[in-house]
């Protein structure tokens, strides 16, 4: 059974990185060039892609990733880094809401978290 809080929630982390990713790309501060921010963004670029939308994994990946979420968050001087909070910590607490609520039934390959 596909869950529609797994399509919400990549709809959510997909949102989230894109938008982290168009100001890393469009900002001229030395902030969005250190190489923390970089390989961060690069690896939630690859665990993004590496998961179809509605992904029943997807949950169970959050918590591996929220450090590089959280390094990729807007500095607090940008006028986002309040609506990015909160739509990080929305895209935290959706995943642990679905796999309280679901996932301890998926036995299936794909719901268990690999890593890259």
């Amino acid at each position: 059974m596909n869950n529609p809080d797994n399509m919400k929630l990549y709809v959510l982390l997909k949102n989230y990185i894109y938008h982290a990713r168009k100001i890393h790309a469009k900002s001229i501060k030395p902030l969005y060039r250190t190489e923390p921010r970089v390989n961060a963004l690069d690896d939630c670029m690859r665990y993004l892609n590496a998961f179809h939308p509605g992904s029943c994994a997807l949950p169970n990946i959050i918590p591996y990733i929220t450090p590089q979420l959280r390094t990729i968050l807007p500095s607090k001087s940008n006028s986002s880094y309040q609506g990015s909070l909160k739509k990080l910590n929305d895209i935290i607490n959706l995943s642990q809401k679905i796999k309280n609520e679901t996932q301890p039934n998926c036995n299936k390959p794909e719901c268990k978290p690999q890593s890259l």
